[in-house]
């Protein structure tokens, strides 16, 4: 079982589900967007994804996978790995909007519906051996991600070029069972 391709199975399932309870018709035709890697990467692939405009309508919503993680293995009989993730849901937002017109416009609609989506499909996922049914994690509203700086090669680099409202999930423990 390969982390990145488990997550991203989990995500286009997300996707599906998603296009079934959100009401934003761009949503519904591109559902959700799934990339992998160190944040500084996923920011350049976002990047040149702006470059044309067929690439721009699919990349925003996005569930990012951030590396690096560590496996655990062989802990358990029966399980193949068990990791602790941590992943953005992004959208693109304004750079304008107040906190509240957020909530309102971003994280009501968009971000909290993704969110669920992403729980349930989790939940229900055979593949998963957590404790009663239950996804353990932190949550974090991240209004305005995008006002963030991190320390790049030592030069400060701000944190996604794009205007961004997300929510991280952090601690993300998964039990993933073996397959054979």
């Amino acid at each position: 079982m390969i982390v990145v391709d488990y997550v991203g199975d989990i995500v286009a399932k997300t996707s599906e589900m998603v296009k079934t309870v959100i009401t934003d018709e761009k949503i519904r035709e591109t559902g959700v967007f799934y990339q992998y890697g160190h944040i500084v990467e996923i920011d350049g692939i976002l990047n040149t994804m702006s470059q044309t405009t067929a690439q721009r309508v699919k990349k925003y919503p996005a569930i990012l996978l951030l590396q690096d993680f560590l496996e655990k293995k062989g802990t358990q009989t029966g399980i193949e790995t068990e990791v602790n993730l941590q992943l953005l849901i992004v959208t693109g937002s304004d750079k304008d909007y107040r906190v509240s017109v957020r909530y309102e416009r971003i994280f009501k609609p968009v971000l909290y519906p993704i969110y669920e989506c992403l729980m349930k499909v989790l939940k229900k996922d055979g593949r998963l051996a957590n404790s009663y049914g239950e996804i353990v994690h932190n949550k974090i509203d991240r209004p305005n991600i995008s006002g963030f700086s991190i320390l790049v090669r030592g030069q400060t680099k701000q944190l996604f070029y794009d205007c961004l409202d997300a929510i991280e999930i952090n601690n993300l423990n998964l039990k993933i069972k073996k397959t054979c």
